[in-house]
């Protein structure tokens, strides 16, 4: 119950024993409705206990809660992501070799893919002549020419 825990958070952060101080400051610092939850006040201390109304009415400010701190969890993770695709960051990884401009990219990509073509090519040829090689292995001796 939230008492409960209420009285262990003060046990724990009251090291010399002056638990009616702890107590209290841990007090102020919870909304009223859950200070007189945890004095044990008319009601329940516990969502199962409350009143049907009393349920509804705490889940509705729950789902408000959500509703208000949504933005900012949702902006907080859009720039968490956008952190990790970066070309800067990638570069800096070692997971790319050099960042491609976007005004030549296209050019880049093209003639990128055809000399991967051309390789995977040469390496089918280097594989038919020397059929024991796989052909990561005929790739290899391709890049090596």
């Amino acid at each position: 119950s939230l008492k409960s825990k209420l009285e262990s958070h003060t046990n724990k952060n009251n090291s010399k024993g002056d638990s009616s101080k702890s107590e209290v400051d841990a007090k102020q610092q919870l909304p009223p409705r859950h200070i007189s939850a945890a004095n044990g006040a008319a009601g329940s201390t516990t969502v199962a206990e409350r009143p049907v109304a009393g349920k509804q009415e705490l889940l509705q400010e729950i789902r408000d809660r959500e509703q208000k701190v949504l933005p900012s969890f949702h902006q907080a993770a859009a720039m968490f992501v956008d952190l990790h695709d970066t070309p800067g960051r990638m570069k800096a990884k070692g997971i790319i070799n050099e960042i491609v401009p976007w005004e030549s990219s296209r050019k880049y990509f093209y003639w990128n893919i055809r000399r991967r073509c051309q390789m995977a090519r040469l390496a089918k040829l280097v594989k038919e002549a020397l059929p024991s090689l796989d052909f990561f292995n005929a790739e290899k001796r391709v890049k090596e020419l």
